[in-house]
């Protein structure tokens, strides 16, 4: 796999910043192989754990943003410094992910991200929104980076539909027709942590059971990750997604708190 982008094209798209078992942003790169999309390239953004066949080999590529080093002997932290080359002065970027859940999409932006990126999340139908001010992300770096987090369904029965759907609203945008969105029709979320799979075992969070994307976290169980936390501070805590057995050797869940629009007055 290799990058072929051009300057003309506008837009961009990532797939694969994640290798397998996230397959929606693999296939809509294939599609695009075989059906370029007018304005918009499409790269394979983490090509070592694609072809590994790994969700990444050393680093999480979507949060070493921050550690970005074009000379870095490390693949993981040298590859997110020339993706931000590729991504700088582009009017969209989309960063592709998907999970097993057919529930629970939502895309992510950066506190400072541009408001026209709500119209992509209208044209998907997508209507929670996580909002991110750490560096370590790509949209802590580019107010034009929205991620979109699609279900792909237990079985990758939703990935054909995800690519369909994204190739719609791709085209929409490169032919001027993003909407113009109203914060207020979406939810909000902050996030505030990640939680480890060796730390939910050691808290004994796999004890808790398995809780539903956006689920709210039982007292209890936000009692356990108190000193996980920042801050804990009075409101609505949920899940982003929560692997309530532990079988990812990388990842258990993470926390959400909900918020009120940052964009409330933009528009």
């Amino acid at each position: 796999m290799s990058d072929v982008a051009s300057s003309e094209n506008p837009n961009l798209a990532f797939g694969g910043m994640h290798g397998p078992p996230e397959a929606t942003g693999l296939a809509l790169h294939k599609s695009t192989l075989e059906q370029p999309i007018d304005g918009w390239d499409v790269v394979i953004a983490n090509e070592m754990a694609v072809e590994a066949g790994l969700r990444f080999v050393k680093h999480n590529m979507a949060l070493t943003w921050g550690e970005a080093n074009p000379t870095a002997d490390d693949y993981e932290l040298r590859r997110p410094a020339e993706l931000q080359e590729l991504a700088s002065n582009r009017e969209i970027v989309l960063d592709i992910h998907d999970q097993p859940t057919s529930e629970g999409e939502y895309v992510l932006m950066g506190k400072a991200g541009n408001v026209k990126l709500l119209g992509v999340a209208a044209l998907l139908e997508i209507k929670k929104v996580i909002v991110v001010s750490h560096k370590r992300s790509l949209v802590g770096h580019n107010p034009n980076a929205l991620v979109v987090e699609c279900g792909r369904g237990d079985t990758d029965q939703l990935v054909a539909p995800n690519v369909e759907r994204l190739r719609r609203c791709m085209a929409s945008i490169a032919m001027g027709d993003l909407p113009a969105a109203r914060p207020a029709d979406f939810d909000y979320y902050e996030y505030v942590t990640e939680i480890s799979t060796s730390r939910a075992q050691a808290l004994g969070l796999a004890r808790e059971g398995r809780l539903e994307p956006f689920g709210a976290i039982p007292p209890r169980t936000l009692a356990l990750l108190n000193n996980d936390l920042p801050s804990l501070s009075s409101g609505e805590y949920v899940t982003e997604y929560w692997n309530g057995d532990c079988s990812s050797p990388d990842w258990f869940g993470g926390v959400l708190l909900r918020i009120v629009s940052p964009f409330r007055d933009a528009l």
